[in-house]
This record gives C-alpha cells, structure tokens and sequence, in this order.
C-alpha cells in the first residue's frame, strides 16, 4: 500500500520499529505490546515552538482501549528522524500505560529501546527529553531512507489566525492521580516539572 498520509507513516514506521527493536525489549521486560494509535496534533498558539514534542494518552481515555500518541505538527519532513525518536519515547510510556511518569521502569525502557537523556531547563541529562542514541538513530534512519521522509509540512502556531487568550487559566491534571490545578498559559510554560506534584508516578499534563 503507498504511504500517503502522515498517519500511514508514522503507523509503518512504527511497526517496523516494533517488530525490529521495542517489540522484544518490551517482552523480555515481561510487559505486553500496547495498542497505539498515533497521529501529529496542532500545537497550542502562543506556546514556545517545540516545547511539548509529543504526548501519550493513557487507554482508559480511548474507548476502544487504545494509547493515543499525539506528536506536535511544528514537526517537517527534514524532523522524520527526530519524530520518529520522540515516538519511540512516547511507546515508552504506552508501554507503562502512562505509569511510572520519567523515571524507573521508563527509563530502563527508554535505555533499551535506545534512548539517551536529553537537555531540559534543569538537567543537560533528563528522560523527561530524550533523544536517540547511535544505535537507535542509526535504526531510525534506515527506516527513513526505506519509506521516504513523512509526507508533511510544518504549521507555524504563530501564524495560525487563533487569538491567544492570555488570561485564560487552563486546567493542569495528572495522567496517574486526581491532582489538579489552574493555570495560565504562562505560568504553565515557565514550570519546570518532570512528574506529578502529588503522587511522583504520573506527569501534568495542560488540557
């Protein structure tokens, strides 16, 4: 079948990634394959280019109980590689079902799919922002150069026409608990947090 939608993709090379790499370290960590969905979604306007790369749902929001991957459409053809990273960090938490936020049995998934800590606003090492080691990268660039780059452009969320409604306090939760507060966009954007306030096992996530 040709690929000619970003989903069709990004589905094809995830399957191959799963059966080639993550597939077999999720069993022989004695977890089951998830069921994973996986699309871009528009970034919020107003927020800074890159900063949310890409989030996972976890099943109990899918009817059909599914994880739903959504990766951020500030993404290029040219960023196939990279996506396809921040995929791999995302199955991660599919695998987990959102538990564990970025630390224990997520990082030792992350280090056996191929991923190595990225920089973030308080580590030069976090799990929190991964990125492709050499092996993994050199994986993911095969794959790219069999299917070809993602068939898609960039959205620029600064030209998008939405008015930016700075004043609006956005609802925070956690993906494992019942935390929750309100927040503005800014402050939002300026907090540095890996995991849940509360409960250390779940990340916050702006709706």
């Amino acid at each position: 079948m040709a690929i000619t939608t970003r989903e069709q993709w990004l589905l094809a090379a995830m399957n191959i990634l799963e059966d080639e790499l993550l597939g077999p370290c999720i069993i022989a960590a004695g977890y089951e394959l998830p069921p994973v969905r996986y699309s871009l979604t528009a970034p919020k306007p107003g927020t800074k280019k890159g900063r949310v790369l890409g989030e996972c749902w976890a099943r109990q929001a899918s009817k059909d109980g599914h994880n739903e991957v959504f990766l951020t459409a500030t993404f290029d053809a040219r960023d196939s590689a990279e996506l396809l990273a921040v995929a791999v960090h995302e199955y991660a938490h599919a695998a987990l079902d959102n538990a564990h936020g970025h630390s224990g049995p997520f990082i030792t998934l992350c280090k056996a799919f191929g991923l190595e800590g990225g920089p973030t606003g308080r580590s030069k090492s976090s799990f929190t922002a991964t990125v492709a080691g050499p092996q993994l990268a050199e994986h993911i660039a095969g794959i790219v150069e069999d299917l070809g780059a993602i068939p898609h452009s960039a959205v620029a969320p600064t030209l998008s026409g939405k008015k930016v409604q700075k004043n609006r306090q956005l609802l925070v939760v956690c993906t494992h608990c019942d935390f929750k507060f309100r927040a503005s966009q800014k402050t939002i954007d300026s907090i540095k947090y890996d995991s849940c306030l509360a409960c250390n096992d779940g990340t916050l996530r702006a709706q």
